[in-house]
């Protein structure tokens, strides 16, 4: 069996290392800083909810799955997200993040190569689909500094 790359490994450690940056930046940031949606289509903070581990499983687990994309705008009223207190946000974040790791942790290093298909991005594999998710949380990292200037 073939070992997970040092790139891999890295990619483990920077989603790891996520919940613990988002927690200090709600140190230095206002609350009512952090919760201010700009776009009625862009999440805050503690709406972070991804759809990222099913993908993930679906992609280890079935052949070459489907992903459809989804409206955020309808994603956020269905949660209601915006009535959860940012600790508590987070909170559900940290352990959500534990468990995404976990799960990529306990996959079989050839288990980074399957595929699956999203709508609207096209083909990929379960690795380049991590690196979607490292992506997306220093879009996420970026926004909150963002509201800061």
């Amino acid at each position: 069996m073939a070992t997970p790359s040092h790139a891999w490994q890295m990619e483990l450690k920077t989603l790891d290392m996520t919940p613990g940056l988002l927690r200090r930046l709600t140190e230095i940031i206002p609350e009512t800083t952090l919760n201010h949606r700009a776009d009625p289509d862009l999440f805050t903070p503690a709406e972070m909810e991804g759809v990222f581990l099913g993908r993930f499983k679906a992609m280890a687990e079935s052949d070459n799955p489907s992903f459809p994309d989804y409206d955020p705008g309808q994603r956020l009223s269905e949660k209601a997200y915006a009535g959860i207190p940012l600790a508590e946000g987070l909170a559900a974040f940290s352990a959500r993040r534990a468990a995404t790791t976990a799960y990529l942790r306990s996959l079989p290093a050839d288990a980074l190569q399957r595929t699956g298909v999203h709508s609207l991005y096209g083909p990929g594999t379960l690795e380049e689909q991590a690196r979607k998710l490292v992506a997306h949380d220093l879009m996420h990292a970026a926004d909150i500094l963002a509201r800061t200037a």
